[in-house]
């Protein structure tokens, strides 16, 4: 097992996130689901799982990029269950510390149904994220179509106590990609 490297997520009972507890660098994942867990492995020899292509956006010094991928083993086509995984890095491009305060979600299907979430910080946290520093983190969605999109925004606040909102990409969820 020296060549293996485990990684462990817990799912939020009622927010339904997961958390990566180690590198979220991840471009395919292999996910097993046990109740109230998620274990992603590497290396990730016969995957089945779609990586989608990065989504990048900017905002006053703030840049949000999004990995989405497929998670086929967790998605059922008869029961109009598709699983999308996505991996979050946000970089502090600026000069000054900015804390993370809320996120709101705008998550589109093919057929019409919209869902919107908004809530405090990120998978239960409110991270500072320094001049030169990341935070990143990865959670899923479930959708009932095969297609989908992504996107919002975070409000971020300065030290001084001024917010602003940065912009989460849109990005696609389509099922099976490959």
């Amino acid at each position: 097992m020296r060549d293996r490297e485990y990684f462990v997520a817990g799912v939020m009972e009622q927010n339904t996130h997961l958390v990566i507890l180690q590198d979220s660098h991840i471009t395919r994942v292999h996910a097993c689901v046990r109740p109230l867990f998620i274990i992603f492995r590497k290396p990730f020899h016969g995957c089945h799982t779609t990586p989608m292509v990065p989504y990048v956006a900017t905002t006053e010094e703030i840049t949000v990029t999004v990995h989405p991928v497929y998670l086929d083993r967790e998605s059922d086509y008869f029961e109009n269950r598709f699983v999308f995984g996505y991996f979050i890095k946000i970089t502090n491009d600026g000069e000054v510390p900015v804390r993370l305060l809320r996120r709101f979600w705008r998550i589109e299907e093919q057929g019409g149904r919209l869902q919107e979430v908004d809530g405090l910080g990120v998978i239960g946290k409110q991270p500072l994220i320094g001049p030169g520093e990341e935070h990143s983190y990865s959670s899923y969605s479930v959708l009932q179509a095969f297609e989908g999109f992504m996107g919002g925004y975070y409000t971020m606040e300065r030290s001084g106590g001024e917010q602003f909102r940065v912009t989460i990409p849109r990005f696609a969820l389509r099922a099976m990609a490959n």
